[in-house]
């Protein structure tokens, strides 16, 4: 392999960033009020401005509105009558270093240090690119672990970069959770990878914060911790014959309670308990109804339907050999069990950009 040729990866990378780069640029949303900061955005980010800026993570000094009937935060109530963000605070701990920097540009520049004006807006886009660029180092990592050659790796990245929903939420529709959730599981999956190669508790300790993080984005990702279970799993006899130390599990159950105390500790402030749900009597999981065959083939939003590279995807899981037989049987099981959950979902659909996200 000649060395440009071994630089394809990364130009592949660096493009699909600068795509998105230049679609941010092109768009300009941090000058809109109502853009960036929107929608769910107002129940992942509003820890940060709440807790940094006003020293009231509560939500009891003010209403705090912008403009008449519009509010900085989006909060809901609780079965026992306070009121919390709906989503949990990964995404506020993801956002934060970009949120800090945010904060002494607009002190700099004499924006208003809210939280919510244009300083804040841009670099929780450029957030959304970090965490790109982090998924695709680490989905390179992984490829180049698993001897695919270096046109095989470009194309597979321009794919994921490029010709997946990951290209809108990533430039248009970020700073949403799902290029942050691609960016933790590409790490999560090379460092269980790591793990069982080299036995080190280094990387254990690596997927346990990669995991703890992955769940406390998005609590149901927490699915993807099957391919740590049936790692090197061919069959489920190699399951029940497979065993993890108790040490590992402490470790394991340790670290991802570690990311999680500030979780706690937020209800506990907030409600008096340490776990609340959020979501209310109507927003729930229909599991005797899924809508498994709307989510994938519908127009409406069929995943297939927009997304049809995914298509070769799936279907090369069945030919994965050697190496990558390894993880066959784990990604399996997460694929069915995670389309399940996800096509439960009351709001199956997810509202946002064509196809699923």
């Amino acid at each position: 392999m000649n060395s440009e040729q071994s630089y394809l990866s990364w130009l592949v990378i660096l493009v699909t960033v600068l795509t998105c780069l230049l679609v941010d640029l092109d768009f300009k949303n941090w000058r809109e009020s109502e853009r960036i900061i929107e929608h769910d955005i107002h129940h992942y980010y509003g820890y940060l401005p709440a807790q940094f800026i006003l020293d009231d993570i509560k939500i009891e000094k003010s209403d705090y509105q912008y403009e008449e009937g519009k509010y900085w935060f989006w909060q809901v109530p609780t079965n026992g009558g306070k009121r919390v963000f709906k989503m949990t605070c990964g995404l506020a701990v993801l956002y934060s270093p970009f949120f800090f920097i945010g904060h002494q540009v607009a002190i700099w520049f004499d924006y208003p240090a809210t939280g919510f004006s244009e300083p804040y807006k841009f670099f929780l886009l450029l957030s959304s690119l970090f965490y790109l660029f982090v998924g695709l180092f680490f989905v390179r990592k992984l490829l180049k672990k698993f001897d695919f050659s270096e046109n095989v790796i470009a194309i597979t990245l321009a794919i994921i970069g490029l010709g997946t929903n990951l290209f809108c939420y990533s430039s248009q529709a970020a700073p949403m959770s799902h290029v942050y959730s691609f960016s933790l599981i590409a790490a999560f999956v090379y460092f269980v990878i790591r793990y069982y190669e080299t036995n080190k508790i280094s990387y254990l300790i690596f997927l346990s914060l990669s995991m703890g993080l992955i769940s406390l984005v998005r609590p149901s990702n927490a699915i993807v911790f099957i391919i740590f279970l049936f790692y090197d799993c061919k069959t489920f006899k190699d399951f029940g014959a497979k065993s993890i130390s108790m040490l590992n599990l402490f470790i394991i159950f340790f670290f991802i309670l570690l990311v999680w105390i500030p979780q706690f500790a937020y209800w506990k402030i907030s409600t008096g308990n340490f776990l609340v749900f959020t979501y209310g009597n109507e927003e729930k999981f229909y599991f005797l109804d899924p809508k498994i065959i709307d989510g994938l083939f519908s127009f409406r939003k069929g995943w297939l339907v927009y997304t049809p590279l995914i298509v070769f995807a799936l279907a090369g899981i069945f030919w994965l050999k050697d190496k990558l037989a390894q993880i066959k049987l784990g990604l399996i099981i997460f694929l069915i069990i995670n389309i399940y959950v996800v096509f439960s979902w009351w709001c199956w659909w997810y509202g946002g950009s064509y196809g699923q996200r």
